[in-house]
C-alpha cells in the first residue's frame, strides 16, 4: 500500500498516470515524439504487448515491425490522433518519452537515462516526469528481473545520453 501511495504522489505531481507531461501541449512542437519519419521506432518490453491484449487494450494504431531475441517488439505509431493514441494502448516507451532508461551491466536499477532529441523540453522542466519514469521502470525491473538483459541490449534511435544526476531525486519519493 505504501508503494501505491508513493506512485499516486508522483502521479499527481507529474500530471496523470499515463506519463503525460503537462507542459507538452504548451511547447507547440506538434507532438514530434509521435512522428516516425526519421527511422525511429517504439519499443515494447518483453511481455508488454501480451499484457495489453490481456487487458483488452487496442493496439490497432501500432504497426509492429520486428521482434528481438528477448521477446520485445519494435513498432511505429499510425494513430490519427497522436495525442491520445487513437484511445488505444500507450506503450511504456511512449509514456516515458522523452526519457528511456539505460541500464549498465551489473546494475539492478536505473541510474541514468537517454533523452529523445526531438523533444524541446529540457531536463529541468520534467523533474516530476523523471520521478514517474524511474518509479515505473524500476518497479517493472523488480517484478521482471529478466528485463535487465533486454534494457542493456535494446538499441534506441534518436536519443542521446543525458547527464542528469538521478541521485539528486529524493529517494523517499521513490521508495
Amino acid at each position: 500500500m505504501i508503494a501505491q501511495d508513493k506512485e499516486e504522489k508522483v502521479t499527481d505531481q507529474a500530471g496523470d498516470s499515463s506519463g503525460k507531461i503537462p507542459l507538452c501541449p504548451k511547447k507547440t512542437c506538434g507532438f514530434k515524439c509521435c512522428q516516425f519519419q526519421q527511422g525511429n521506432y517504439i519499443v515494447l518490453y518483453p511481455g508488454e504487448l501480451e499484457e495489453a491484449k490481456i487487458q483488452g487494450k487496442s493496439t490497432q494504431h501500432l504497426k509492429f515491425i520486428s521482434n528481438d531475441k528477448y521477446g520485445g517488439t519494435r513498432g511505429i505509431c499510425k494513430a490519427s490522433d497522436t495525442s491520445n493514441c487513437d484511445k488505444g494502448y500507450k506503450p511504456l516507451d511512449c509514456s516515458s518519452y522523452p526519457l528511456f532508461p539505460n541500464l549498465e551491466k551489473g546494475d539492478s536499477e536505473i541510474k541514468w537515462f537517454l533523452k529523445g532529441i526531438k523533444c524541446p523540453l529540457q531536463i529541468d522542466e520534467i523533474h516530476e516526469h523523471i520521478k514517474w519514469v524511474l518509479l515505473k521502470w524500476n518497479r517493472l525491473i523488480q517484478k521482471n528481473p529478466f528485463l535487465k538483459d533486454w534494457l542493456q541490449d535494446v538499441k534506441m534511435v534518436g536519443y542521446e545520453i543525458n547527464s542528469f544526476d538521478i541521485s539528486s531525486i529524493n529517494q523517499q519519493d521513490l521508495d
